[in-house]
């Protein structure tokens, strides 16, 4: 007889092999998606997308004419003489120039006077920082201190360029008036004190108007020579948060299509303890003078370190704590994980007691503060062509096709050439490829078209394939379940029932049909017994059915006077063929 739970369980299990079976590739290729990349990967993927920003302020500066009456002179001659005889000065040298600059220090606002109105002396200041494009069309990330100055604090800075190099000017004039004088000059602590004089009146003099600002930035792939700054990209500012404590984010906007991207991952997940690498143009590696800039432009620097903290703002909000080696110039650039995905965005550091950068003290905004900014610029971040036909041709790079990877780092550094970390891999393959022992065959640029297009779709593809198998695997449970109740019915007391054309036969012929070969119907108790819950035949020392699984009762079981079936215990009616045994039972 047909075990039906059995049966039942031997298809569910083969169904579900079958699905694990087909699930199983795209679950590994789902997690080798998700998997860590190495260093070098992440940076050979990410650099191109990352841009030094360049913010220019301008502004006119209304310098003062200023100069000092000449009686100074004479009337410090005169005091001077004066200390003398009364012996409140030393005749030495030394103590006589101490005393002109202390009388000189105090007498210059005195015998100070303009004789002209100010004119204006156009000044300029440049700050410049990181960035990294996040759409094809160029949205650009980056901190908001680098598109927004106080102006009052700018102003102060352009006036005091311009006192700082008034009141070197008159500290080096007066210097020598005292060195023909007397032999001697002032001490370097004097000289401090002459310089700071004068910055002080002219500064409190000048007036500062027209304040202006560009922000450009210089990508990867400017090539060096001539005036690099004339090759940056004019960028405008489209939203903006404020400096720390403030949400320190700025949304910034090149003009240009298909650039190299970064891809913004999820902070959330974030946890200290996590390695995370940083990535931007600090000065000290970038604008440096042993360096060559053209070049240092051109490839962004990158460090590593881990998530130290996460702290919170006075305003609320969340910071991540970081001991990645950071300096001036990284503030805006993207703080990535394992993954190359951006998680925060390098924005200050901390000093010590001195005024020094505290090592390992430094903070990153959370991206997710910034697709904040993104959501009310209905601005969804995006990977770009570029970006994706390069990530393919890393990857057969990195599986040794190289001829396939030629093609498309070829086409690749046609849209936008120049990037270093491009032009150093397509050397490297154009090598290997000419080198490879087993020809492959190239790409064609429509197989190249459809590669790309085939990967860019891939994710979607998948999880239609995933979505089809589950609705298989969801219908083979229920046709298992139905299996199971299907059978179990043509198994039980009922399906004997309907096997018969007339319901109405002798009572020892249905216990010959219950009875095995050469056992009479009074053996049945002892050498066969029918289940009380199935009716299915089982042997006289079982204890349990070997169809239902249901245990069997120690009593002796009873059958139907009619039809021969086996009745529950108790049962007054048989559940066969209805007849009533409630006075002619046959045990």
């Amino acid at each position: 007889m047909i075990n039906a739970r059995r049966l039942s369980y031997r298809f569910m299990v083969l169904f579900l092999c079958i699905i694990i079976f087909c699930i199983a590739p795209f679950s590994t290729a789902h997690a080798e998606d998700t998997m860590d990349v190495d260093a070098r990967t992440l940076a050979m993927i990410n650099k191109p997308g990352v841009v030094l920003i360049n913010t220019t302020w301008s502004a006119d500066v209304m310098v003062p004419d200023i100069l000092i009456d000449a009686a100074i002179y004479d009337d410090m001659d005169t005091e001077v003489n004066r200390m003398l005889e009364s012996g409140e000065l030393a005749s030495d040298a030394s103590s006589i120039v101490s005393a002109y600059i202390n009388l000189y220090i105090n007498w210059i606002p005195l015998y100070a006077y303009s004789v002209e109105e100010p004119y204006a002396m156009p000044m300029s200041a440049d700050y410049v920082g990181t960035g990294f494009i996040i759409t094809p069309d160029g949205y650009v990330l980056t901190n908001a201190h680098m598109v927004e100055e106080d102006e009052e604090a700018l102003s102060y800075d352009f006036a005091a360029q311009i006192a700082t190099d008034m009141a070197n000017y008159e500290t080096e004039y007066f210097s020598e008036l005292l060195s023909e004088a007397f032999g001697v000059g002032p001490a370097s602590g004097e000289t401090d004190q002459i310089q700071s004089a004068f910055f002080d009146l002219y500064a409190s003099n000048m007036t500062v108007s027209n304040v202006q600002s560009t922000f450009r930035c210089l990508m990867g792939n400017v090539v060096a020579g001539g005036d690099v700054s004339a090759k940056a990209l004019t960028m405008d500012l489209r939203k903006k948060g404020g400096a720390i404590p403030d949400k320190d984010v700025a949304v910034l906007k090149i003009d240009k299509t298909n650039l190299p991207t970064v891809t913004l991952g999820d902070d959330s997940l974030v946890r200290t303890g996590d390695t995370v690498y940083a990535m931007g143009y600090p000065a000290v590696a970038t604008l440096n003078e042993a360096l060559n800039i053209d070049q240092a432009i051109q490839e962004p620097t990158l460090t590593t370190g881990i998530i130290s903290a996460k702290k919170q703002m006075s305003g609320g909000w969340e910071v991540f704590q970081t001991d990645v080696d950071i300096h001036g110039g990284n503030s805006g650039g993207p703080l990535f994980n394992t993954e190359g995905e951006v998680v925060a965005i390098n924005t200050f550091g901390t000093v010590d007691e001195s005024g020094n950068e505290a090592s390992g003290m430094n903070f990153a905004v959370p991206v997710s503060i910034a697709k904040q900014y993104l959501h009310e610029l209905n601005i969804e971040p995006s990977e770009s062509q570029f970006t994706s036909d390069y990530k393919e041709a890393v990857s057969l790079y990195q599986q040794g096709r190289y001829k396939e990877s030629l093609e498309i780092l070829r086409r690749v550094n046609e849209i936008n050439p120049g990037y270093p970390v491009i032009v150093d891999l397509l050397s490297e393959v154009s090598s290997k490829a000419a080198t490879q022992k087993e020809p492959e065959p190239e790409m064609t640029e429509s197989v190249a078209n459809e590669t790309s297009e085939s990967n860019t779709k891939k994710p979607s593809s998948d999880s239609h394939i995933i979505l089809i198998l589950i609705i298989v695997a969801v219908a083979a449970a229920v046709v298992a379940v139905f299996l199971v109740l299907f059978l179990r019915k043509r198994n039980g007391p009922h399906a004997e029932k309907a096997a018969q054309p007339n319901a109405s036969f002798s009572s020892q012929s249905a216990l010959e049909k219950n009875t095995y070969p050469g056992n009479t119907a009074q053996e049945i108790s002892s050498a066969s017994r029918n289940c009380t819950r199935c009716g299915s035949s089982i042997s006289a020392d079982a204890q349990f059915c070997p169809n239902c699984g249901s245990k069997i009762e120690e009593e002796h079981l009873r059958q139907c006077i009619n039809c021969g079936a086996a009745l529950m215990p108790g049962s007054k009616f048989c559940q066969c063929c209805g007849a009533r045994n409630e006075n002619n039972i046959s045990k």
